[in-house]
């Protein structure tokens, strides 16, 4: 079986989609399931293109003794058929992937927080802000990484060996 695959996205992937790429990955290993998923973060606009994730960020993840290598990139019409999942941190990112998403799209396009109790919570673009807006969304994601891997248990999505 082939794993599940998912892609955060943000505005521009330098803040909260390369930190919730992260987060999900650990907690993905945390609970044994990192061989079942792949994830990968993407940005709507493209003015980040090729750029490590803001340094904010970065502190934020290394604070939890969590990296990323990854490289700023805009969401491209194949993602909407090589992904399984696509999280918008914010209703205006979902909005924008639905009106680019593609006709053959096969892609489940939510909000990321929308499989907890909190279903229509955004994560908030800490550009503008403080590292404590960072940290908060290090929390949120946090949060919505443990909500959506019981999503794939409950629902039978996520099967392993073990």
């Amino acid at each position: 079986m082939r794993p599940i695959r998912i892609l955060f996205v943000c505005l521009g992937n330098i803040c909260r989609s390369p930190i919730a790429e992260s987060v999900f990955m650990h907690r993905a290993k945390e609970n044994g399931v990192a061989g079942y998923v792949q994830v990968d973060s993407a940005g709507t606009g493209d003015w980040h293109l090729g750029d490590l994730p803001d340094g904010r960020a970065l502190v934020t993840l290394d604070k939890h003794g969590l990296e990323t290598e990854h490289l700023g990139r805009q969401v491209s019409v194949a993602d909407f058929t090589t992904f399984d999942y696509i999280f918008g941190m914010d209703k205006a990112n979902v909005r924008d992937l639905r009106r680019v998403a593609p006709d053959n799209a096969t892609a489940e396009i939510h909000l990321f927080l929308s499989f907890g109790d909190e279903a229509s919570v955004e994560v908030p673009d800490p550009y503008y802000g403080t590292s404590q807006d960072f940290d908060d969304v290090f929390e949120l994601v946090s949060r919505g990484s443990e909500e959506f891997l019981a999503y794939l248990r409950r629902t039978g999505k996520l099967v392993t060996n073990g």
